[in-house]
């Protein structure tokens, strides 16, 4: 879904941004994961940098370069960064509402998420995607605290910034089911 580039004008005085990430495209079809969290460990300027293939070479939990989203949980720790996994629709709109995105990235930077999609072309399965979350947007007043407001992300698979919401707002199964920032206190 994209609606805007990094120079986006601003809709309203409660948007916030940071710069963006430098825009990557990840290898193969599961490796969105790898591919965002290499990107975020260098936009972030983390202490421990690592390429996809590398993670991919370590973590990934399919022949295909894929991970189960609990073992992100174990990857995150083990690059300094703090994490949510969210089992349930319920779980991730209790915590993860706009005002969390944008404490996270005021105080520790850029974020990924990953939530759950579906492929219109195969509606029996169930997968994530992850993206760098790097601001977000309204696009009136009325959107603050709503699950309107908009995150801009980078997408690995298109390598494009983007406009993509909290939630879908009509689609409670296309939700975020993990997050992971750095943990400031690292060294």
């Amino acid at each position: 879904m994209e609606l805007g580039g990094p120079n986006t004008t601003m809709a309203t005085d409660y948007d916030y941004e940071l710069n963006p990430p430098k825009l990557v495209r990840q290898k193969d079809l599961d490796t969105c994961w790898a591919c965002c969290l290499s990107a975020l460990l260098a936009a972030n300027m983390s202490a421990k940098q690592a390429s996809e293939d590398e993670l991919v070479g370590k973590y990934a939990t399919t022949p295909t370069g894929g991970i189960d989203v609990s073992q992100l949980r174990t990857v995150a720790k083990d690059f300094g960064y703090l994490c949510n996994d969210f089992w349930t629709s319920a779980d991730a709109r209790s915590i993860l509402r706009d005002d969390f995105v944008i404490e996270r990235l005021r105080l520790n930077g850029m974020m990924m998420v990953a939530w759950r999609v579906q492929d219109p072309k195969k509606p029996a399965e169930r997968f994530f995607h992850a993206q760098i979350v790097w601001g977000i947007v309204y696009q009136t007043k009325q959107d603050l605290h709503t699950e309107r407001a908009l995150l801009h992300t980078m997408n690995p698979w298109t390598a494009q910034y983007e406009l993509y919401p909290l939630f879908w707002v009509h689609r409670s199964d296309n939700m975020p089911l993990f997050t992971c920032w750095p943990n400031s206190s690292s060294p």
